[in-house]
């Protein structure tokens, strides 16, 4: 069995990539890109670790 691998594999990957998606750019750079990424995917992971719901909230 091989290993398979999705992006995205998370709620936080998702939405990091959905926010430099809509993020308006003029020639973006792929370092500014992953910069944008990296500091979405790590604010998205704070939020969800500081407002984390009962696991009986959904």
């Amino acid at each position: 069995m091989s290993d398979v691998h999705v992006f995205p594999c998370s709620s936080a990957q998702a939405l990091a990539l959905l926010y430099v998606q809509k993020k308006e750019y003029e020639n973006p750079t792929p370092e500014q890109l992953a910069e944008d990424y990296k500091i979405a995917y790590s604010s998205i992971n704070e939020y969800f670790k500081d407002n984390k719901k009962p696991s009986d909230w959904f």
